[in-house]
């Protein structure tokens, strides 16, 4: 999330206004994170299972995915966490809807959505990538909970980049 503020300051020294500079920043940092996601989406589960399968890292990996495992279990004893237990759909054109059915695996969705959302350092599209292969999450239920989560981060980055900017005059 903090490429949107590395971006702006660039395409400030480039030049452009700051509206340019703050839209231009949005749309590559989203392209960067995206990138960067489906890549991560695509090589962690094959990366784990092949790390899973070596003397030197097989403890590495267990205990990383165990981890992610165990905060899903704590999240799942929330107090909100129980009033979600309903399916969830995400409707996409032309095609059947994705539906999420028990209510764990609602919970763990909503979970990584509110994970990315949050824009602190260490909670991102990427960690939160990485979180749902660790938890077996299938990929094409996880990436649209990642992009939705991303993209309201993004607008939270780009609005406080936007805001800080003003007030120090840029």
């Amino acid at each position: 999330m903090y490429i949107v503020g590395v971006v702006y300051i660039i395409l400030l020294k480039l030049h452009m206004s700051s509206t340019q500079a703050l839209v231009a920043s949005f749309l590559i940092s989203l392209i960067i994170t995206t990138i960067g996601c489906l890549a991560i989406l695509l090589l962690m589960k094959p990366l784990l299972k092949m790390l899973k399968n070596t003397k030197i890292f097989c403890s590495f990996a267990n205990k990383l995915e165990s981890k992610f495992k165990n905060k899903t279990k704590e999240f799942e004893k929330l107090p909100f966490a129980k009033i979600i237990n309903h399916k969830i759909s995400f409707a996409r054109p032309n095609m059947a809807a994705i539906s999420i059915s028990s209510s764990s695996e609602t919970i763990r969705y909503v979970g990584l959505l509110t994970f990315v959302i949050v824009p602190i350092p260490g909670t991102s599209i990427w960690t939160g990538a990485i979180a749902s292969s660790c938890m077996n999450l299938e990929t094409k239920k996880a990436l649209p909970v990642l992009l939705v989560g991303n993209l309201i981060s993004m607008l939270l980055m780009s609005g406080f980049v936007g805001l800080v900017a003003s007030v120090l005059g840029f």
